[in-house]
């Protein structure tokens, strides 16, 4: 672990020695300063070894300039060490972090060239006897991720982990950018699988990548082979 400050108007790059998958996660105490006010105070850090005005009330004093995380642990800091207890363990999952990369891809490469995301529209109509549109096909992607399917949907992500054949066949016809009426989806499907791809219509529609309208309102044009 390496413990450090950094000024708030400096920005830094870190750069891997190999070309194996690495992750960095970063936790700090935010303090509003520059590099000229940690200039100026270095005479006076030099001179003491207790500093009160800390920016977390209640952290506890140290008379030898010394803190052990124990001492956090039993400070007002302590649900943070739960929080992060979780937050390890959850990542030392196998494959975890190639699992989170994927899902913020997704989200990236959807998410109306990686700025604001698209004001998605209220809550869909009814699905059945619509028809379904992607106006910009870009805002749709799978990956298949932990035994499941990832969908990015106009900067949002979901995961799927039954019916994928059918839930990526029908995005990925969806993301051809031709009108598809909804019932002509879904025919194909059993019930049991007709339910999952019901539902991923409904979050990708809901996310703003798919608009619905009235079947007279597009022509329907078959998707191609």
């Amino acid at each position: 672990m390496d413990a450090l400050y950094w000024s708030a108007d400096d920005y830094h790059v870190a750069l891997s020695e190999t070309d194996d998958f690495q992750a960095a996660l970063s936790v700090g105490i935010y303090h509003h300063g520059s590099n000229a006010e940690v200039m100026t105070s270095l005479d006076f850090l030099a001179d003491v070894t207790r500093v009160e005005g800390l920016d977390i009330l209640g952290l506890p004093g140290t008379a030898d300039g010394r803190l052990s995380a124990e001492d956090l642990r039993a400070s007002p800091m302590a649900g943070f060490f739960k929080r992060w207890e979780q937050l390890r363990d959850m990542v030392n999952r196998p494959g975890e972090d190639e699992f989170r990369a994927l899902g913020l891809a997704v989200r990236l490469l959807t998410s109306a060239g990686y700025g604001k995301v698209r004001t998605p529209p209220p809550p869909a109509p009814p699905l059945a006897g619509s028809v379904l549109v992607c106006a910009v096909p870009e805002s749709l992607v799978v990956a298949h991720a932990r035994g499941g399917l990832l969908v990015g949907a106009n900067g949002s992500a979901f995961f799927y982990e039954e019916a994928l054949p059918a839930i990526e066949d029908a995005v990925l016809s969806l993301r051809r950018g031709v009108p598809r009426p909804f019932d002509e989806l879904i025919g194909p499907v059993d019930a049991a699988s007709g339910e999952n791809v019901t539902a991923a219509i409904r979050d990708i529609v809901n996310a703003g990548a798919v608009s619905v309208q009235p079947s007279k309102a597009a022509t329907s044009v078959p998707a191609p082979a």
